[in-house]
């Protein structure tokens, strides 16, 4: 009976493993990509965005990115006039790869980042740059071997209470 119940568990576990290793690791590898969207205020955001990642044999999904766009928002007060020049983060994230043919990816992530501004006063020019936390949650859909659709929302938080939300889509490429 001992016997039987270990052949039984050691079958059931080498099943498993074989599965896993079969399963393809969409998620797995460098990529870099572009995006655009839009922040809460109405302002257009473009951008890309590069990192790396590691697709489990349990079929979680690791990984680190770092993105640099620019919000294309200026405004003035009288002899004033200021605009965003960039904004830049690097997140650590973790993913879940779900569906039926396991190619749809939900990611939720955390880190840092930092948006630069300027402003210019009779000829005058100041920059100035605000750090802060980003929060993000995704989801990429695999439509090629290297070809992926993504779409994101992104919450920062900067200093002195400025915080905001970006929505952006756009497409990965893995390799």
């Amino acid at each position: 009976m001992k016997h039987a119940l270990l052949g039984t568990v050691l079958s059931a576990l080498v099943g498993t493993t074989a599965m896993a290793q079969d399963t393809p690791k969409y998620f797995d590898g460098f990529f870099v990509g572009g995006d655009a969207g839009i922040t809460d205020d109405g302002d257009f955001y473009y951008g890309a965005h590069g990192g790396y990642r590691v697709q489990t044999d349990n079929d979680f999904v690791y990984g680190i990115e770092g993105t640099f766009g620019s919000i294309d928002a200026s405004d003035s007060f009288g002899r004033v006039s200021a605009e965003i020049d960039n904004v830049w983060s690097a997140s650590a994230f973790v993913g879940l790869p779900f569906g039926k043919d396991r190619k749809n990816l939900w990611t939720v992530g955390g880190g840092f980042t930092q948006i630069n501004a300027s402003a210019t006063a009779a000829g005058i020019e100041v920059s100035e740059g605000f750090s802060g936390f980003r929060a993000s949650t995704g989801y990429e859909r695999v439509l090629s071997d290297t070809v992926r659709l993504r779409f994101q929302g992104n919450y920062a938080n900067y200093e002195q209470g400025v915080d905001g939300l970006t929505f952006t889509g756009g497409f990965t490429f893995a390799f």
